[in-house]
């Protein structure tokens, strides 16, 4: 939990998990981008962030899946790429930037 910790995620945030499997980092991003909605007494299960989780590997992509399949968020997204030219995603008002970037290798 210390580094989702230091990274200072806000429920606003774009968060991008590179070399996201086996997903205990990704899951840690998550609970606090939702957990701090609850807190805040929202009832809207997805906050305003979101995170994209992304590994290199097809076969860690699916067992990133599986494991994250119970937080049921639609503020998740799970990519499949080469991080070192990882596309651009565009979502409305978040000006394609990412807030926060997560990494470990």
């Amino acid at each position: 939990m210390i580094p989702a910790l230091f990274a200072g995620v806000e429920q606003h945030h774009m968060v991008l998990d590179l070399c996201a499997a086996p997903g205990s980092k990704t899951s840690q991003l998550l609970e606090l981008l939702v957990g701090q909605r609850s807190k805040m007494g929202g009832t809207d299960p997805c906050p305003a962030g979101v995170v994209v989780a992304n590994d290199l590997s097809a076969k860690r992509g699916y067992m990133l899946v599986s494991r994250l399949h119970h937080h049921a968020t639609s503020c998740l997204a799970v990519t499949n790429h080469d991080s070192t030219v990882f596309p651009a995603i565009h979502l409305p008002d978040a000006a394609g930037k990412y807030k926060r970037l997560a990494f470990d290798r």
